[in-house]
């Protein structure tokens, strides 16, 4: 679908919403297929209930009595109200009713600060992910154990000195066909705002949600590992009902691609693989600029294969095109070697690693981040590391040491390092605070990125 505008029509030709036919020019109302039988504005959906048109933010929303609760599809053009029976003109674009737009934007537009991800970069680190909550499948946001955030866990992580806050989202899981419910944005929203008023960015995804992204579950899907064309109007009617609800925050907002759902090797071979992979950012990119509003500006995050650093800086991967410079930021995760950071027992293919520290280990950890830094100097892109972490059944002094070295390798090289966090070292329960681990590392960054409470060991918490 293309761009729209305000009053002029959408490049891919007139709408099918009124006139005497169903492709035609025509406005809401009108005797048209989908139109109404006065052209006051109602309209006839197609289960046969009048509607009312209203635009929000970019979106064509039908209601029934006032009643916020139903569906019309994206309307792909750009009029405007007119003054008389609240008749929408403006034509170009089609309706999709498989793509459910979202009911209610939300009001008012804060003030956008223009940020170029380098610049933001150095005003991110170090930040943190609420895991193991909001995209939670099983029962949202408490199913893995976790207790409900709450705006004190919230102002916790600004006073420890996290700068930005990831919230890993399903979205899927709890949609309704294809219309994530009201409820689901207004506690999304809620804690958004919380992050956004202590200070901090925001980084909002679309997180792993029953694998549907990339086909990932061999039982569920026919084709796996592949970007199906049921994922991909998923995909865009998630985004496109995510931006528009959140087009009025500002800079500290960020929307990420997705998580790891990456593996489209299905699509044939590892080439067409990176290049669906290029697709579906393109098309994350795409749908967020569309939406308007704060969203042609935004900051936002691509996801590189796999979300590995050698994978993505592989000569295959390919960065999408955004319609501005310097908005974009490539993320990649970090759990190397993982028979140190995941594995707490042997596994068939790797013996578990206790203890990290060596010069070998520095040297690789070293080596790779170098490679990532040489990626993002010639794409000149920064690297958002949206997970890092290692598990706690692992020696205190050699996490410690493996997660220092990754958050001062990262922000010496301008990265964003942003621990993967469930509960272990964020005392999500009250009092508040951080394990005597995190602390050290949080004591161990460079200055520039360092707490200010943390030069003090004395003060308490960092």
């Amino acid at each position: 679908m293309g761009p729209v505008t305000e009053d002029g029509a959408g490049t891919n030709g007139a709408g099918n919403l009124g006139g005497s036919g169903q492709v035609g020019p025509g406005t809401w109302g009108g005797a048209g297929k989908w139109g109404g039988d006065n052209g006051s504005g109602a309209r006839v959906s197609s289960c046969g209930r009048a509607l009312w048109c209203d635009r929000i933010g970019g979106w064509r929303v039908c209601r029934e009595n006032a009643r916020e609760d139903l569906f019309v599809g994206r309307v792909g053009f750009g009029g405007v109200r007119g003054a008389a029976g609240g008749q929408c003109t403006g034509g170009g674009g089609v309706v999709d009713e498989n793509v459910v737009a979202p009911v209610e934007g939300r009001p008012g537009a804060e003030k956008m600060t223009e940020l170029d991800a380098w610049a933001a970069a150095d005003r991110m680190a170090p930040g943190v992910n609420i895991g193991n909550t909001l995209e939670n499948t099983t029962a949202w946001e408490t199913g893995w154990g976790q207790p409900l955030i709450t705006q004190e866990l919230i102002q916790n992580l600004a006073q420890l000195g996290f700068r930005t806050v990831r919230v890993p989202v399903a979205w899927d899981t709890y949609a309704v066909n294809g219309r994530i419910l009201p409820e689901k944005f207004a506690r999304v929203a809620e804690v958004v705002d919380w992050i956004t008023g202590a200070g901090m960015f925001c980084v909002l995804n679309i997180h792993w949600d029953g694998g549907w992204i990339d086909s990932d579950v061999k039982e569920k899907y026919p084709n796996p590992h592949t970007f199906s064309p049921i994922a991909e109007k998923k995909f865009r009617a998630y985004w496109r009902q995510i931006s528009t609800f959140f087009a009025g925050k500002n800079e500290k907002l960020i929307f990420e691609a997705l998580n790891e759902e990456t593996n489209f090797e299905g699509e044939g071979s590892l080439p067409k693989a990176y290049a669906t992979l290029t697709r579906v950012n393109q098309l994350f990119i795409d749908t967020v600029r569309s939406t308007g509003g704060n969203n042609a500006k935004r900051l936002l995050i691509v996801t590189g294969y796999n979300t590995d650093f050698e994978k993505t800086c592989a000569s295959d991967y390919k960065l999408p095109k955004d319609t501005l410079p310097n908005r974009l930021f490539i993320s990649v995760h970090y759990y190397t070697p993982y028979t140190f950071c995941g594995l707490t027992e042997d596994a068939p293919w790797g013996k578990m690693q206790s203890t990290w520290g060596t010069p070998e280990d520095v040297t690789q950890l070293n080596e790779l981040f170098d490679k990532m830094q040489g990626f993002c100097t010639r794409n000149d892109i920064p690297a958002f590391i949206g997970e890092f972490g290692v598990t706690e059944k692992k020696e205190a002094a050699s996490r410690v040491r493996w997660l220092s070295a990754v958050a001062n390798a990262s922000v010496a090289r301008r990265m964003v390092p942003m621990l993967w966090d469930t509960g272990h070292d964020i005392h999500r329960h009250p009092p508040y605070g951080a394990s005597d681990e995190l602390q050290q590392v949080l004591r161990a960054l460079p200055v520039s990125a360092r707490p200010a409470a943390a030069a003090s060991p004395s003060s308490g918490t960092p």
